[in-house]
């Protein structure tokens, strides 16, 4: 049922219901101009840690893959709420970059090096969808503590040393993964030091992702890297590394 005495947290309450942990509003969208819009909504779901650890994988992309279609469902289901109370609203097609300038700008988080909007929760592990409407709703503030620390992981970790997600080098190397059926590559999300979930599945070490690639007796082998490499071995073709 719709109501409009707290829109806010009507939309709230309904994307939860598709594991939508974020929920932000904004008065306006980066690069997009909407002249009956009031109001843009910003919708993220997590990815979880020990998944994104196993990409590039088949099982790492079947996870995109879902947390994508919950995402479309929230953003559809509120849509439907909002022409349901006479308020126009629809799903934004937008690209990673302005997704999470329109995060930022909603308050959810802040934009680190490598161009994803971090959260304290998950750090850059949330996927973005975007909606807007003509329903005029209460905007949040951006944040003003700075999360991203700095420290160069997500590029150090980069097969292709890309400046930032999205750029030529990073789009070319995704288009190789996919093909390869085990897209998303997943780097710059899991060298991330930012992030409770971090602490949650106990994976505070960021530097074992650079042991992996180590020569053998540079460092010692974890013996989680087999579990990865026993992951990876299935449901994708094999590609040559970058």
């Amino acid at each position: 049922m719709f109501d409009a005495d707290a829109p806010e947290l009507m939309i709230r309450e309904k994307a939860s219901v598709f594991g939508v942990e974020f929920v932000g509003f904004a008065g306006n969208f980066p690069g997009r101009i909407f002249g009956w819009a009031r109001s843009f909504i910003l919708f993220g779901a997590p990815l979880i840690l020990p998944l994104l650890e196993t990409c590039p994988s088949i099982w790492g992309l079947e996870h995109e893959k879902t947390v994508k279609i919950l995402l479309d469902k929230a953003v559809n289901r509120v849509s439907a709420l909002l022409c349901g109370g006479n308020h126009r609203a629809e799903k934004m097609n937008a690209d990673t970059s302005e997704l999470c300038e329109a995060g930022r700008r909603a308050g959810l988080g802040t934009i680190g090096e490598n161009g994803l909007l971090l959260t304290e929760k998950y750090g850059p592990r949330v996927m973005w969808a975007a909606a807007a409407t003509s329903m005029v709703l209460e905007y949040g503030d951006a944040m003003t503590v700075e999360l991203c620390r700095r420290c160069g992981s997500c590029r150090r970790l980069c097969p292709v040393r890309a400046g930032k997600i999205g750029d030529a080098a990073c789009a070319a190397h995704e288009k190789v993964l996919a093909r390869d059926f085990k897209n998303p590559c997943g780097s710059c999300l899991r060298a991330c030091p930012v992030g409770d979930d971090r602490r949650l599945f106990e994976s505070l070490d960021s530097e074992k992702y650079f042991g992996e690639k180590t020569a053998p007796g540079e460092r010692p082998a974890l013996p989680i890297y087999k579990a990865w490499a026993h992951v990876r071995s299935y449901g994708s073709y094999p590609h040559a590394e970058i």
